[in-house]
């Protein structure tokens, strides 16, 4: 096995190493765990990868709302406060 190559030939080169190791195991069970070649069904490691990216999707979206709730309540509770009197700087024109 290696992760480099032909789908199809690794799921064969799979294939075959499981019959020999469990002689028992039927061809119907092999079809559902490895796709059979040219197949574009769902194989668990896709399920697997597609289930990761939503869960990311979700937590750094999340991550994101929570940021803005924060910026907008520190936009809401944020007041200038002066001290003293209000100074003007003047312009000279030279």
């Amino acid at each position: 096995m290696s992760l480099a190559g032909n789908i199809d030939q690794e799921n064969e080169e799979l294939r075959s190493f499981i019959k020999k190791m469990w002689k028992r195991t039927r061809p119907k069970l092999l079809d559902e765990v490895i796709p059979p070649p040219g197949s574009d069904q769902m194989t668990v490691g896709k399920f697997y990868a597609t289930f990761l990216i939503q869960d990311y999707f979700r937590r750094f979206k999340k991550r994101q709302e929570e940021k803005q709730k924060v910026q907008k309540h520190r936009q809401a509770n944020t007041r200038v406060l002066t001290v003293g009197f209000l100074y003007t700087p003047k312009i000279c024109n030279l």
